[in-house]
């Protein structure tokens, strides 16, 4: 496999390759002018939970780089007896892979305190990613900006809670740094500058993408002046919708959203296909900013004036931490309960101590096992390099015992 490195973070992309039709009808619910909705965050995602037809329950990604809603699941639009009526193809996260979705009309979809009336959706002919193993809960599409983008959306991290703010009120912005961005196609976009190192800055155009839960990524060929930091891994980057990124990870020496930076950022580094289709090149950016950066704000977006304001949280610019052992954790299991490694990154400190991709984690040193989830154990294993970790483990129903000390990988 070589120094392949999968699943680093997960990153929700598709592109429309044809144009959807859509039809704006919405409303909240009671006489408001503003609604919220809570929200989980696992694994850096943005969860709401939503109703098809006042009727299906369901859990999906809210997702500022979306132009469309996605059901993954194509088995509940059949249980509501949908017509499909017409038949669209999707470039994958991988920009490759092509992935097939048909369009169901006239869906009604629910969030607390707002209707959706009468959307057009994209269903997806096949379930192309099973995200419940890498957040522990199921996750059955993608909330696009077909639905919030009519409104002044305030995203508060820190409370776990998105405000729909009626855009003809929402002028209250004290505290917050305003940024000029441009909408298209119903997303953001922010053209902000960067140092690769003490001698490159760019100005690169990155999407403003709350569907990522990555920090930064940045793609090598949209810039003649783009250069890779000295140290770098290599590889399958992460897993998105339809495929594996592949590319590199490092480090990038800053960022900088004036009057706020951030040094050292953990940076996914891909590069675009020549041969994209030509909707692609038309929707081309020069990166991502994700969840990792955007979290550490309360963000606001106003689509009708094409302003972001962001609000710095305490400790905003902290460092941005990794896994220090190299293992790769799922959940599994009917109640998503049982934990398994799902790989294992060459030559890290698991790999060395002998861990292999199918064990099943019984035990992590300093994590009780009543409390072991996936952001436990994830958090658990960025700690404080040289810490001594014992993890214990089934492998062919036999236990194993391993050791080793946590280091830095990039």
């Amino acid at each position: 496999m070589g120094n392949l490195i999968k699943y680093l973070f997960l990153v929700f992309m598709i592109f429309l390759v044809v144009d959807l039709p859509a039809q704006d009808i919405f409303s909240f619910t009671g006489n408001r002018k503003k609604i919220e909705i809570p929200f989980q965050y696992r694994n850096n995602f943005i969860l709401v939970k939503i109703k098809l037809n006042n009727f299906i329950p369901l859990t999906f990604i809210f997702d500022t780089g979306a132009e469309y809603t996605i059901l993954s699941k194509k088995s509940f639009t059949d249980l509501l007896g949908v017509n499909y009526e017409r038949e669209f193809q999707l470039v994958g996260a991988d920009l490759k892979t092509t992935i097939i979705a048909h369009l169901a009309k006239n869906i009604d979809i629910s969030l607390p305190g707002v209707k959706a009336r009468s959307q057009n959706i994209l269903v997806l002919e096949k379930d192309y990613f099973n995200f419940e193993e890498y957040a522990g809960v199921p996750v059955d599409g993608i909330i696009g900006s077909d639905i919030f983008r009519h409104f002044v959306v305030k995203i508060d991290y820190r409370n776990r809670k998105i405000t729909l703010l009626d855009p003809g009120r929402a002028k209250k912005t004290k505290g917050y740094e305003s940024y000029p961005i441009e909408i298209k196609s119903g997303k953001p976009y922010l053209t902000n500058q960067i140092y690769l190192s003490d001698s490159v800055t760019l100005s690169p155009e990155f999407l403003i993408d709350t569907g990522a839960g990555l920090s930064l990524l940045l793609y090598t060929n949209t810039h003649p002046d783009f250069i890779l930091p000295a140290t770098t891994v290599t590889g399958n980057i992460g897993m998105g919708l339809g495929g594996f990124m592949k590319g590199y990870l490092g480090r990038i020496k800053e960022l900088n959203l004036d009057p706020f930076s951030f040094s050292d950022i953990i940076t996914n580094f891909q590069e675009l296909p020549n041969d994209r289709p030509d909707s692609l090149l038309l929707t081309t950016r020069d990166g991502i900013i994700g969840n990792g950066v955007l979290s550490r704000f309360t963000v606001m977006i106003d689509y009708n004036r094409s302003l972001l304001y962001l609000k710095p949280r305490k400790k905003y610019n902290r460092n941005f931490s990794y896994d220090r052992s190299g293992i790769v954790a799922i959940a599994s299991g009917q109640r998503l309960d049982k934990y398994v490694i799902k790989d294992i990154i060459p030559n890290s400190p698991a790999a060395q101590a002998g861990l292999l991709p199918g064990d099943r984690l019984i035990r992590i040193s300093g994590l009780p096992k009543l409390l072991m989830d996936l952001p436990a154990i994830n958090k658990n294993l960025k700690r404080k390099v040289g810490k001594k970790i014992k993890v214990v483990v089934k492998r062919n129903g036999v236990r194993k015992v391993f050791h080793f000390r946590l280091k830095n990988l990039i």
